[in-house]
């Protein structure tokens, strides 16, 4: 593993809060400095960027770019300014909840500044990221999980129109936004904390099970398994209807009747998926 050195980590934060040299920030504006990522996690390789949140006030703060790319040091940093609040209410949608509590929960604090009860603005935050508790956001989950299925009927509609025209194009992206929406749906629905993007895949198919039809299907339409465009097109819409049936007592009565509808297309008009391993 690749690590920071203390003295490359000082080096940018005393940079980030004492100048507008690297962030077009003034100092004046800068709250708190978090590296999170996987220099955080300690998982970085010598390709890794420095993921640094920056946290600035509500009022006031002159007009930012929410997210930078710097060379630093002949590192490559990625720095995201945001606000407490801004952050505290990703926490309250089960969509951003998954991705910022690993977020908080694994950051490192690297400047604080203190409030005048003498708590560090991120530390008080981070320890709520700690103190989390999934349940209260259940319902929100499900409600959005039954949004986005019925919203993904759409897609696998294009899907299956690209197979009718053979169109390879059409197939792949629409494979391609299938993959990456239903997974997140999963999660979501889950309550699955996401420790990283780099790890989001696996974690969401450990969790529906390896050997499960959801992550045969999944695998072959990403393309661990699979390479040409119409078997991974078929594949993302066995996952479509794998997502479905899974989501099957969560699904609001409003959306029912479109998912339902694309469902009895994928199962008359495409030739039914099926993969005898995972390899």
């Amino acid at each position: 593993m690749q690590a920071l050195s203390e003295a490359f980590i000082h080096s940018l934060v005393q940079t980030i809060v004492t100048s507008d040299t690297l962030t077009g920030i003034g100092s004046q504006w800068v709250l708190a400095v978090g590296l999170t990522g996987s220099h955080a996690r300690g998982m970085a390789t010598p390709y890794s960027d420095v993921d640094i949140h920056v946290y600035l006030p509500v009022a006031g703060t002159p007009d930012y770019e929410s997210y930078q790319l710097h060379r630093f040091q002949q590192q490559l940093v990625s720095v995201t300014i945001t606000t407490v609040e801004s952050k505290r209410a990703e926490l309250q949608r089960p969509e951003s909840a998954i991705r910022t509590v690993p977020g908080l929960r694994q950051m490192r604090v690297l400047y604080d500044m203190p409030q005048p009860d003498h708590s560090g603005t991120l530390a008080a935050l981070r320890q709520e990221a700690v103190d989390f508790q999934w349940s209260p956001l259940q319902p929100a989950a499900d409600l959005f999980a039954s949004k986005q299925v019925i919203g993904y009927a759409e897609e696998a509609h294009k899907v299956l129109g690209g197979l009718t025209t053979n169109d390879e194009s059409v197939m792949i992206y629409g494979a391609y936004s299938l993959v990456l929406g239903l997974s997140d749906i999963i999660a979501v629905q889950h309550g699955l904390m996401l420790e990283s993007e780099n790890t989001a895949f696996q974690q969401v198919m450990e969790l529906m099970s390896m050997t499960s039809k959801w992550t045969i299907c999944f695998r072959a339409a990403a393309g661990y398994t699979l390479s040409t465009a119409r078997e991974r097109a078929r594949a993302s819409l066995c996952l479509y209807a794998e997502t479905a049936r899974h989501l099957h007592a969560i699904i609001e009565p409003r959306h029912a009747d479109v998912i339902n509808a694309a469902l009895n297309l994928i199962e008359t008009d495409v030739i039914r998926f099926e993969l005898t391993s995972t390899n």
